[in-house]
């Protein structure tokens, strides 16, 4: 199932599984084995002294363990459970019979299926979960990625793929792309490490996914199909017409890491309408995490002359709308393998009739398109 997002009374969610609450689950009791993987990591014991813990140590119950901006630490549970600390992150290990309290930061964690109880308390409640894959996020608020399992906060259940919810319920679906995960080089380390522990890849998680959540960085290659054309005014005849293809390539970057409205970059084909010759624009486009769009205002300018002045104005407007359509795992990497969608295009003109110059100039028309495409290098 794929992935979504949720906030409860202040909480943000993301889940990959249906959420359950978990009950009657007994306190974790057992201490963890902190391992330094690199970076400047402090400890303080639950006095409030500064205490050194070599990497390799069982780490005491109340300890604070504080990283710096290079710093990643992994604490392993007994039953074979993980926890990592990514940077500048303060959290309190086996916090109140939970495995922690994470105060600011981000920590990623990895249950095996036979966990019973795994509760970490965090500034807007304590979240439960069994058999899961999460990240947990806190600044101004805390996120919580859930990629795979059972996560519920506190006493609220969620029947994922959820998005938003206040107490009284949940409302607003948003999914969780591939590239809100594993755009982060903190995301794509854990999940190496997890396949080195014998944990299915992150990758995985996602097989069978919406298509629309995987990662569509890359260049697409294919065809523009006419599919409907209406000339509204003047001699439209060296537009294309009904019927008419042309290839089409279209290069994304797309950066997904604060989440939806995804926000990037597409560089794309179209037609000059002076030289009627392809060209390739640069434009900002939004991903909503079903439909990626941008447009291009690609002539724009006087239609008509007189005297060497300048008279009316003709836009030429073009936008796009696509979606992927089918997907793969690739490489480690959920990633788009063919696209889909359409491209809309269109003249207005814009000027007085009775403008000197302007009685047998310019034409106005209306376009869409059929765009279909598929991923170079497959």
């Amino acid at each position: 199932m794929a992935a979504a997002v949720a906030r409860v009374a202040g909480f943000i969610v993301a889940t990959a599984a249906a959420l359950t609450t978990l009950s009657g689950c007994a306190p974790a009791e057992a201490s963890a084995v902190l391992t330094v993987i690199e970076g400047e990591v402090g400890t303080v014991d639950s006095s409030g002294d500064a205490v050194e813990i070599e990497s390799g140590s069982t780490v005491p119950s109340g300890t604070t363990i504080t990283t710096a901006a290079d710093g990643f630490v992994e604490l392993a549970w007994p039953d074979g459970s993980v926890t990592r600390l990514g940077s500048d992150t303060e959290f309190i290990a086996n916090s109140e019979g939970t495995r922690g309290e994470l105060m600011v930061g981000t920590v990623w964690n990895r249950l095996t299926d036979e966990v019973g109880d795994y509760r970490v308390i965090t500034p807007e409640g304590t979240v439960q979960a069994r058999a899961a894959a999460f990240v947990l996020k806190c600044s101004a608020d805390c996120v919580a990625l859930v990629l795979d399992g059972e996560v519920t906060l506190d006493e609220t259940t969620i029947d994922g793929p959820v998005s938003a919810g206040l107490a009284t319920g949940l409302t607003d679906q948003v999914p969780l792309p591939w590239d809100a995960v594993f755009a982060s080089p903190f995301a794509i380390a854990n999940s190496e490490l997890d396949e080195a522990l014998g944990f299915k890849p992150a990758s995985d998680l996602y097989a069978g996914a919406d298509p629309a959540l995987a990662s569509i960085n890359g260049t697409f290659s294919g065809t523009r199909t006419v599919t409907s054309f209406e000339c509204n005014r003047g001699d439209c005849s060296e537009n294309p017409q009904v019927g008419d293809v042309a290839d089409r390539s279209y290069t994304f970057e797309v950066d997904c890491s604060s989440g939806l409205p995804c926000i990037g970059q597409a560089l794309t084909q179209s037609q000059n309408l002076d030289t009627r010759e392809t060209e390739e624009d640069l434009v900002p486009l939004t991903f909503d995490g079903t439909t990626y769009s941008w447009e291009l205002l690609a002539n724009s300018g006087p239609y008509c002359f007189s005297g060497g002045d300048g008279f009316g104005n003709a836009d030429n407007l073009l936008q796009w709308s696509i979606t992927a359509t089918e997907a793969a795992v690739v490489g480690n990497q959920f990633v788009a393998t063919a696209i889909a969608g359409t491209a809309s295009g269109s003249l207005v003109i814009t000027g007085e009739a009775g403008e000197p110059g302007c009685a047998d100039i310019g034409s106005e028309w209306e376009s869409r398109s059929d765009v279909a495409a598929t991923l170079d290098g497959l």
